[in-house]
């Protein structure tokens, strides 16, 4: 147990910012300029995620971090999805 590091602290920090903003725009802002903002995030978000274990790991092998940022990325874009719907957010504002 000595040195062990938690693996999970990055997913963890992005899903709960994804919630977070989630909920901050919610249905009442997500047409004026929320769900823009929440897409940018969100593409950070999976960004930092993607590069999260070649920076955090750097004792692992190659396959290992590279496995570590796909499994990072998928829990990022769940969490993602997740917090739109929880935060009740419009994805079609207008047709015309």
């Amino acid at each position: 147990m000595h040195g062990l590091k938690p693996e999970f602290s990055p997913p963890l920090i992005a899903s709960l910012g994804f919630l977070l903003l989630a909920l901050i725009i919610g249905r009442d802002h997500s047409c004026h300029g929320g769900l823009e903002l929440y897409v940018i995030a969100g593409l950070i978000g999976l960004a930092f995620l993607l590069s999260a274990p070649f920076f955090k790991s750097r004792q692992r092998a190659f396959v290992a971090q590279f496995g570590l940022s796909i499994a990072y990325a998928a829990i990022g874009a769940f969490a993602w999805a997740g917090s739109f719907l929880i935060g009740n957010m419009n994805f079609m504002c207008r047709l015309f």
